[in-house]
């Protein structure tokens, strides 16, 4: 459960209303709460080929014997750029009914399935049709698969960030991209090598025993400056052009170094974070490839 927040006591909120637009990062971010926690990375994990191609057949004849003249297929995606996403498809009569597409991550060649979330495109759903499915990939991959709806265009970003941040960079310093499977939320991991980041830790920890700090502005400052250096030096993201009226900084809670997890909350926008990402940045960096996805099946 998430422990309660405290505001930013030591800002003066007018202030921060006039140094924002220095912050190009936080600049597209509309009238929403921006809380930021020092938390681990969330895990995922991968789906091994072979498996996949086993799960294909077996899913296939299911789909067959469950909705006559329905067939169904299991694909990892293999045309460039090479990405560990699975993509279930059920074609009836000619035409797809159902199409999702599942993201799962993993640098643990170990892990196992076990109650791992996926993350799911779901477009022309048919109700019973897509829990059938559903249901039936979740017992097949031991896992729980949970839903959300996303745009083609949405989730490419996400698999994107997510798989040359949290893969080409290491679990340990990249990003990581999860959806809070109630349609309101998207959560954002990332991790920041900065100095002035670094200094922000150490001046966190000095706080004392408890998790939740108030930080001055200058402090505030440096946090800002780590996380735009973060995307201008790994991607060469600087401009990015949204709208933007306020932000409000509402708290940060200290429980692991070296990583930020930024949540933000809205129904109307899902991944707003992700609404500055160039598509050119991401298919010009070579993404990694399947070659360390799970072999444990």
């Amino acid at each position: 459960m998430m422990p309660t927040i405290k505001k930013f006591t030591s800002v003066d909120p007018h202030e921060l209303r006039r140094n924002i637009t220095r912050f190009r990062f936080f600049e597209d971010i509309v009238d929403r709460s921006l809380d930021i926690f020092l938390v681990t990375p969330l895990l995922h994990f991968s789906l091994n080929e072979m498996f996949l191609n086993r799960a294909s057949h077996e899913f296939t004849r299911y789909l067959q014997k469950k909705f006559r003249g329905v067939e169904g297929a299991l694909i990892l995606l293999s045309k460039p750029p090479r990405l560990p996403c699975v993509t279930v498809q059920v074609v009836e009569n000619g035409n797809l009914v159902f199409c999702a597409h599942m993201l799962s991550l993993s640098v643990l060649a170990d892990e196992p399935h076990t109650a791992l979330p996926l993350m799911c495109r779901i477009i022309n759903k048919k109700v019973a049709l897509g829990k059938s499915v559903i249901s039936f990939l979740g017992k097949k991959f031991r896992c729980a698969i949970n839903s959300c709806e996303l745009s083609y265009v949405q989730f490419q970003w996400l698999m994107g960030i997510a798989i040359n941040e949290t893969l080409k960079r290491d679990m340990n310093d990249g990003i990581t991209i999860a959806h809070a499977m109630n349609g309101r939320q998207a959560h954002v991991f990332c991790t920041l090598e900065a100095d002035d980041l670094v200094a922000l830790w150490y001046e966190c920890l000095r706080c004392g025993q408890s998790s939740l700090v108030d930080l001055d502005w200058k402090s505030v400052d440096s946090l800002f400056l780590a996380v735009n250096d973060h995307f201008l030096n790994t991607f060469g993201w600087n401009n990015f052009n949204m709208p933007v009226e306020r932000m409000v900084v509402r708290g940060v809670s200290i429980a692991r170094l070296k990583t930020l997890r930024m949540n933000i909350t809205g129904s109307d926008l899902l991944f707003v974070l992700l609404k500055f990402v160039d598509m050119t940045c991401i298919e010009s960096n070579p993404l990694y490839n399947c070659s360390q996805m799970d072999d444990d099946c």
